[in-house]
């Protein structure tokens, strides 16, 4: 299963250089986060959520973090009509990932118990 997940967090995270990017690594190892990039990710806990899925079905999900600014992030918004972000879409389906960790958790894992012909 394609996990592919429109937000604005995900041209942040491309975009970072290399010592925000080994900075980010060590405040995650330390389980601390700096206020203003909590601020700045409102749906930041779709990284954990999303690793998290990953570790528990391994090789049977993948995630595919797209920017809604870039080219492909706009084909994608109009292909599927997506007007709020962050939007998630699995086999030509799109989904609000919502705000709640573990309602998102089970909606995928629901997806991975019943997947469609």
């Amino acid at each position: 299963m394609i996990l592919t997940i429109l937000s604005s967090s995900a041209g942040m995270i491309q975009s970072a250089p290399g010592g925000l990017g080994y900075l980010s690594e060590v405040f995650q190892a330390g389980n601390l986060r700096d206020r203003l990039t909590h601020e700045q990710l409102q749906d930041g806990w779709l990284f954990g959520s999303i690793n998290k899925l990953q570790r528990r079905y391994p090789k049977r999900i993948k995630a595919r973090w797209v920017d809604p600014h870039s080219l492909m992030g706009l084909y994608l918004a109009v292909r599927f009509r997506i007007r709020s972000f962050p939007a998630i879409i699995v086999g030509g389906r799109t989904f609000d990932p919502g705000s709640d960790p573990g309602d998102f958790e089970r909606l995928i894992t629901d997806l991975l118990s019943n997947p469609e012909p």
